[in-house]
């Protein structure tokens, strides 16, 4: 799964890790010491993710109107 996705590029990578530590997080039976660098370094990729998303752009209504206006 990661190997596959390291040809698919940063993007893919950290997806699928995040999907394993995910899984990795939800099947653990030991100790809460334990887990703790785990969910650490899932926080640490899915903020790394979230620093890759392009920013949400909101508009007003006017921004909305002038885009309507623009492709009539």
């Amino acid at each position: 799964m990661i190997t596959d996705s390291c040809r698919a590029g940063r993007v893919a990578v950290l997806e699928a890790l995040r999907d394993y530590l995910a899984a990795l997080i939800d099947g653990f039976d030991g100790q809460p010491k334990d887990i703790a660098p785990i969910t650490k370094q899932l926080a640490d990729v899915v903020r790394e993710l979230d620093e890759l998303a392009p920013p949400l752009r909101k508009g007003t209504a006017l921004d909305e109107l002038a885009a309507r206006r623009a492709t009539s």
